[in-house]
């Protein structure tokens, strides 16, 4: 919690200060990676709501006044993110944390291509089912996530 606290407080602050930039928007983000695995084998099925799940986890991702600290919004999840080049190539690595509403939740991990105004990653989310109503952090959810962006 005291995590989320301080990237949300953090990212108000320093949009007062106008040093918050929009760095990419992730039309399928890694974090959670919950729709390739739950929703996309069921939108046969459930084309509407696999339709609307899909909206929820577009993810606009905010460069920091720190270096390589960046932030994720979607409407499900909000992450924290430390983002690091891996070398002279255009691929980066980053680790962060997962909250809903500012309630810890998960971690996730990945690595990023980044190409003209393309950005491609994959890696591994490991979420819980915690919410601020049931604070339950003995179940965990690993898995293999795939994210799809545009950079600005």
């Amino acid at each position: 919690m005291m995590w989320s606290a301080i990237a949300f407080s953090t990212v108000l602050s320093a949009s007062a200060m106008g040093d918050v930039k929009l760095t990419r928007v992730e039309l399928l983000s890694e974090d959670p990676g919950t729709w390739l695995h739950y929703e996309l084998p069921m939108a046969n099925t459930r084309p509407g709501t696999a339709f609307l799940r899909l909206l929820e986890q577009v993810q606009p991702v905010w460069e920091s006044p720190w270096e390589n600290v960046v932030f994720g919004t979607s409407l499900t999840v909000q992450t924290i993110q430390f983002e690091r080049p891996l070398g002279a190539l255009p691929v980066q690595w980053s680790a962060g944390v997962q909250t809903a509403l500012l309630c810890p939740k998960g971690v996730v991990g990945a690595v990023h291509w980044q190409w003209r105004r393309l950005h491609l990653s994959a890696g591994v989310s490991v979420d819980s089912n915690a919410s601020w109503q049931h604070r339950d952090w003995s179940q965990w959810t690993l898995l293999p996530t795939a994210g799809f962006g545009i950079l600005r």
